[in-house]
């Protein structure tokens, strides 16, 4: 098997470990985080600043700590992935008007033209990945990925952490 980083994929068709689902899962993911990584370089992203990115526009002035949970990392990650993020002028950080703790998220304008570029930058690796599967496939695909993520996962988030 060729090493994650040189972009090349080798098709585990035949393999013994075709037949372990979870493994699978787990290398699939990695090979999509690791296209991400590749392609979002040149806007000098990673794939949990676009996830950050995401979240943020989608729930405007959410807390750090809803953010941490979506994403499923360290609280301490987090506060790094922000201070990154501020320091660029892609998103800006509040006192949370709930409680004054906590600090609401914000995308800046610049951080919406950046994402706007990095959603049309994953949609193209989305389409490199899920090429060989037709429409119908995908939306099972994302709906069978939904309910297991709906399902016991969660329990597992404050103890695991992308890379």
């Amino acid at each position: 098997m060729n090493r994650m980083g040189d972009g090349d994929f080798t098709p585990l068709a035949g393999h013994p470990l075709i037949e372990d689902t979870a493994f699978q899962l787990g290398r699939l993911g990695a090979v999509a985080v690791e296209r991400l990584r590749q392609a979002l370089k040149p806007l000098d992203l990673r794939p949990l600043h676009y996830a950050a990115l995401v979240f943020a526009a989608a729930v405007e002035g959410a807390s750090q700590r809803e953010i941490v949970d979506a994403l499923s990392v360290k609280p301490s990650t987090m506060v790094g992935l922000l201070d990154e993020l501020e320091r660029r002028g892609l998103a800006r950080r509040s006192t949370g008007e709930r409680d004054r703790r906590s600090h609401a998220i914000f995308i800046t304008d610049r951080g919406a033209e950046i994402l706007d570029e990095a959603r049309d930058i994953a949609a193209r690796v989305q389409e490199e990945l899920l090429g060989p599967l037709a429409d119908d496939d995908r939306r099972t695909l994302h709906d069978l990925l939904a309910r297991l993520d709906a399902g016991p996962v969660p329990s597992l988030r404050s103890s695991t952490e992308p890379e």
